[in-house]
């Protein structure tokens, strides 16, 4: 038996053949904790997200809820500049109420 990146590979005898199942289930597997099952859930599953959201969200960031959690934004706009309507600068961002 030998370990190369982070497998275990075992020679397959008539002996050890009959135990592959339990070596596969032991060594080949790591299970996934239960709390961790709906970060790998598909994007439909999160509230609002219907089939056209997720196509557009699928296109920007991946597949699953995970990877929605993984995409950092880029940029932020500040949206606290208010002037009036006289005192905005061309081409800068302002918000008017």
């Amino acid at each position: 038996m030998s370990i190369w990146g982070g497998c275990v590979h075992t020679k397959i005898t008539e002996k050890t053949a009959e135990q592959l199942p339990q070596v596969r289930l032991s060594f080949m597997h790591i299970a996934r904790p239960p709390v961790l099952y709906s970060l790998f859930a598909a994007l439909t599953s999160l509230p609002g997200v219907g089939p056209k959201m997720e196509e557009i969200l699928t296109k920007k960031t991946g597949r699953h809820v995970i990877d929605l959690l993984r995409h950092l934004p880029v940029s932020v706009i500040d949206r606290t500049a208010r002037p009036s309507v006289d005192e905005a600068e061309d081409g800068q961002i302002a918000t008017f109420e």
